[in-house]
């Protein structure tokens, strides 16, 4: 398992449950494990957690270097009431991608939450996982950021479209390829110039050499429909000037 695990990482082991983590954090993350059951447990079960929604709870805590994020991998669509949190074990399991998917990025000058920690729990054909990530202070996903409850305003707004269509260019030319590209699995921080940007749930992105124009339009459109699903959702219309906004920056534009 500790073979090919990109550096600082290395592995531990609790029964069956495999630990693989930052070396900083590895006692730690072991250490969850052997108290509670599993990462996410030990999360749950920590006074002053706050719950993070996605398409489940998540749970921020105080790690070993600072606020962590940990989630539980959960299956969506139709093969979530078959197979619920489960995953087969067959070829390198999600935790593992996501991590070796979040180095590679972030070699790449794409910006993404440091992986501290997941843990794997075999049960026979099948495995559960957990993962923990740093915590980015201060940031909310594009689609709370734009249609929240207090979502940004004026300039800030077109900023933040125009920083998402930056990143959206900067995938094409980096040779990643993120499997949904959604509101949700990006990542804005508006407290610093320039915006921060930061891409979400990398277990099924990959990356290449270089990237096809089919498939840039695919994660285009895929960013778009996602965008409308939640103007319409707010009962918001996206503007001719958020549209250029993000536009200018995609094909080429700078941000602010």
């Amino acid at each position: 398992m500790d073979a090919g695990l990109p550096a600082p990482y290395a592995v531990a082991t609790h029964g069956k449950t495999i630990v693989v983590a930052r070396s900083e954090v590895l006692d730690w993350a072991r250490g969850a494990v052997e108290r509670a059951g599993s990462l996410y447990a030990y999360a749950a079960g920590r006074e002053g957690a706050r719950v993070l929604q996605g398409r489940g709870p998540a749970y921020c805590i105080d790690g070993p270097t600072g606020a962590c994020v940990v989630r539980h991998y959960r299956r969506g669509g139709e093969v979530a009431r078959w197979l619920g949190d489960r995953y087969v074990r067959a070829g390198e399991p999600r935790p593992l991608r996501e991590l070796r998917a979040s180095e590679e990025v972030r070699r790449r000058g794409i910006d993404t939450p440091l992986v501290l920690a997941l843990a794997i729990y075999p049960a026979g054909p099948f495995y559960r996982a957990d993962i923990a990530t740093a915590f980015v202070p201060g940031a909310l996903d594009l689609a709370a950021a734009l249609f929240g409850p207090a979502p940004l305003e004026g300039t800030d707004r077109l900023t933040a479209w125009a920083a998402a269509g930056s990143l959206l260019r900067t995938l094409g030319e980096r040779g990643v390829v993120h499997a949904d590209l959604n509101l949700k699995n990006i990542l804005l921080d508006a407290s610093v110039q320039p915006f921060r940007v930061l891409l979400l749930d990398l277990d099924r992105c990959r990356v290449a050499h270089r990237v096809t124009a089919l498939v840039r339009l695919g994660m285009l459109r895929r960013f778009q429909r996602s965008a409308s699903k939640w103007a319409n959702r707010a009962g918001r219309t996206i503007t001719e000037e958020e549209r250029r906004a993000f536009e200018g920056a995609y094909h080429g534009g700078t941000i602010g």
